[in-house]
């Protein structure tokens, strides 16, 4: 769920910067995009994202977030994804340690609106 959350949040970001330049159906398109195609949103997908923005913008993630925070990020979507798929007989995290991720991957969503300001 987490995962879903900050894929979410970044698309919400990312059409937030789109309508900056107040047309509507750039934003629209670019929304609509992002809706169709931004999926399991670690870090190489943002940074690919981002990219698309400005090829300055990607190195800035890690260096805004830290580490830490795009390890935790990384690791929420490994979890998701072993979930969803069957690659994990059990559940591969305690509730303590996603509530972990969680609080340490939001430093990503500050960075990611810092670097689309």
């Amino acid at each position: 769920m987490a995962s879903g959350v900050f894929e979410d949040c970044i698309e919400f970001v990312i059409g937030k910067r789109a309508g900056k330049g107040n047309d509507a159906p750039l934003e629209a398109y670019v929304r609509s995009l992002v809706d169709q195609t931004f999926r399991n949103p670690d870090s190489a997908k943002i940074k690919g994202v981002l990219k698309k923005f400005d090829p300055a913008f990607a190195p800035q993630l890690e260096a805004k977030a830290g580490n830490d925070a795009v390890t935790a990020l990384d690791s929420i979507v490994t979890v998701k994804n072993g979930l969803a798929h069957g690659t994990f007989g059990a559940l591969p995290v305690n509730v303590s340690e996603a509530a972990d991720y969680i609080q340490r991957s939001r430093a990503v969503l500050e960075a990611l609106e810092d670097i689309l300001k």
